[in-house]
């Protein structure tokens, strides 16, 4: 029988705050910038935070309408 037996300690990377803008024009640029807490007992590396953009439904209706 073999036990492993690890003394790692994991981060715990966690999104504190997100900021972005509240408007933004069409194909606009904007800064949006965030705050990653580690409140594990680990060590953690540099955080990289994926920003996806999204469309709701009302939104791509009245942009159909529009066009």
């Amino acid at each position: 029988t073999v036990v492993v037996t690890s003394d790692d300690l994991p981060p715990d990377l966690v999104v504190a705050s997100v900021t972005v803008p509240t408007k933004a024009g069409a194909r606009a640029a904007i800064n949006v910038s965030d705050t990653t807490r580690n409140p594990g007992e680990g060590a953690a590396g540099p955080d990289l935070l994926l920003i996806e953009q999204q469309i709701t439904d009302a939104l791509a209706t009245a942009a159909a309408q529009v066009a």
